[in-house]
């Protein structure tokens, strides 16, 4: 196995995750939200979100119910002792 194929395999270092459920949200209009790390060449640090009774692409003055969101980024640590 290749040394990057090793590096992407293994877990991370440090992991953050945060989880939100609601019995209902209604938005007034398309929220614009993204998820930027910093610190990290892009594509290298991952992310990832799971949703439930939310679509991907939210409409305006809808009411979503029973909705649970997870989120989590998991980074690594690189250098040597």
């Amino acid at each position: 196995m290749a040394d990057a194929d090793r590096d992407r395999n293994r877990p991370g270092d440090v992991e953050i995750g945060a989880f939100l459920s609601a019995e209902s949200v209604r938005f007034r209009c398309v929220p614009d939200g993204y998820t930027q790390v910093q610190g990290v060449a892009q594509g290298h640090a991952p992310t990832s979100s799971e949703r439930e009774n939310l679509a991907e692409e939210i409409q305006p003055r809808v009411t979503y119910r029973h909705v649970r969101v997870r989120w989590r980024a998991i980074a690594r640590i690189e250098g040597t002792c």
